[in-house]
């Protein structure tokens, strides 16, 4: 008798270990590995991102998404949501969970929305895609496919080549599926045809597909078809595999290659350090790209004069560095960008500051002589802090 009951012990023991380690057997216990990756550049203002965030956690209670939940093996699937920018930038806001019906799914959303959406500097696809295959190993359950949904509006341009960390996830049998959130090219680093980049630079493997998001108004309607699609295991209606180079539509470095040609030192660009007079509080500080010119000082003035209106010093942070392009009117011709930002938190917190301060600045006022002159400026904004430390260098 004492010899069975040991006997029984060892076996309930064993089938415990068993079930606290599902991924180390190859039966599946969900239907679907899914990675929700999703871009929180700079390049996105923060409605599109509060926007994005609404999509998912909507798309995930959708009765569309249930009922395609309910249609598979298991019944059940595993889901993580991060968010993305520059290649060591990666933040989990929901780890892995089960959903296995309704009231999962509603905390999963309740997750999704409840933390705070904060840009960063740069887009690395390449990062995410390697972070998210970093997911899947940490993974407790086990599923039939492993799927990345990865959305964004902007090609890489941080990071290792994006063909790299695609084609790694497709030899592991990962499929990367696109939401390319396209809008026209206006900004230095946006491109057209950003569908054609996802299809043949992003996304792959088996049942892969790319779906646009064209605007606020149908993101929503997408992003659910596309769950519903990575929950079902639809195939697409075309294939958005490239096997060569030549293939391709659009090439996979753009990204990489109009960042350099963006942010490289100016070429006979020299410091002008022409102080503003007296005022309360710091200053901006022009950076290399002005002309030398006998109006050069008058020039200097005004524009500190000018970004006085809208900016005003942080007491702490580091100094935020920024490209400026106008239009003849004085309005942006792109968005403000941040130049060689780095990829920390406080960084982080005070370029987006710097960057709320200057999207409210009024249209510069340019005499139509020196609009060449000011069309495309570099300038740092230091804080209380970054100024005495730079002043304390020089002294």
């Amino acid at each position: 008798m004492r010899f069975l009951l040991l006997a029984l012990l060892l076996v309930s023991e064993t089938s415990a270990f068993a079930q606290s380690k599902p991924a180390d057997n190859d039966t599946p216990t969900v239907d679907v590995e899914l990675v929700l990756a999703v871009d929180v550049s700079f390049s996105m203002d923060k409605d599109e991102l509060a926007l994005l965030r609404e999509g998912y956690a909507q798309a995930i209670v959708s009765k569309d998404f249930i009922q395609a939940l309910k249609n598979d093996p298991n019944r059940k699937l595993t889901v993580t949501y991060f968010e993305w920018s520059s290649s060591n930038d990666q933040k989990i806001i929901v780890p892995w969970r089960v959903i296995d019906g309704h009231d999962a799914a509603a905390a999963v959303a309740a997750e999704i929305m409840k933390a705070p959406a904060v840009p960063k500097s740069r887009t690395s696809i390449s990062g995410a895609i390697n972070f998210a295959m970093s997911l899947f190993d940490n993974n407790p359950n086990r599923g039939s496919r492993r799927v990345i949904n990865i959305s964004g509006n902007g090609p890489n341009n941080s990071g290792e080549p994006v063909l790299e960390a695609r084609n790694a996830a497709l030899a592991k049998g990962i499929t990367i599926d696109g939401l390319p959130i396209m809008k026209e090219p206006t900004g230095p680093q946006d491109i057209e045809h950003l569908n054609y980049y996802y299809e043949d630079c992003v996304t792959g493997g088996p049942g892969s597909s790319v779906m646009k998001i064209e605007g606020r108004d149908n993101l929503q309607e997408v992003i659910g078809a596309m769950l519903v699609r990575e929950v079902a295991g639809f195939a697409p209606e075309r294939s958005n595999i490239s096997s060569t180079e030549q293939e391709k539509r659009i090439s996979c470095s753009i990204g990489e290659e109009m960042f350099e040609r963006i942010w490289k030192q100016p070429s006979g660009g020299i410091p002008v350090n022409v102080p503003a007079k007296p005022q309360r509080g710091r200053s901006p500080q022009m950076l290399f790209n002005f002309p030398h010119e006998p109006d050069a000082e008058v020039i200097t003035a005004a524009m500190t004069a000018h970004f006085r209106k809208c900016w005003t010093a942080s007491q702490t942070g580091p100094t935020i560095q920024v490209m400026l392009n106008y239009k003849p009117d004085g309005t942006y011709a792109s968005p403000p960008l941040v130049i060689n930002p780095e990829d920390t938190t406080e960084y982080s917190r005070t370029a987006a500051r710097v960057m709320r301060q200057l999207n409210k600045c009024p249209p510069l006022k340019i005499p139509k002589d020196k609009y060449d002159q000011v069309r495309a400026l570099r300038w740092q904004f230091p804080s209380d802090e970054s100024a005495k430390a730079s002043k304390s260098k020089k002294t």
